[in-house]
């Protein structure tokens, strides 16, 4: 999750959307972009989210099916993460917070 985060940064993207079985998407100027590379699985999906949370939002995740939060990354910029469930797998959204 580091190295996404990194890219959102470096691009000055807005958002990034992971979803099970495609490439995560990158919006910048709000335009999409495929990123290249392999599609991500179910379980690489849900270990994303996992990497960037703690137990209670693990918790809260698993009982209600969705939770959000803000999620601070090198003193460099902050970012909503919305996780939720669809189809029975894991989905994020990752939106920069202070972007101009």
């Amino acid at each position: 999750m580091p190295d996404l985060m990194r890219l959102i940064v470096n691009e000055r993207a807005e958002a990034l959307y992971i979803y099970p079985s495609a490439a995560p998407v990158l919006e910048v100027n709000r335009k999409l972009h495929r990123l290249e590379g392999a599609k991500l699985t179910p379980a690489g999906v849900d270990e994303l989210f996992y990497n960037v949370t703690d137990t209670g939002r693990c918790s809260e995740f698993e009982r209600n099916g969705m939770v959000s939060f803000s999620h601070r990354f090198d003193d460099t910029a902050v970012f909503q993460i919305i996780a939720f469930r669809e189809d029975g797998h894991a989905r994020l959204q990752i939106r920069r917070l202070d972007v101009a």
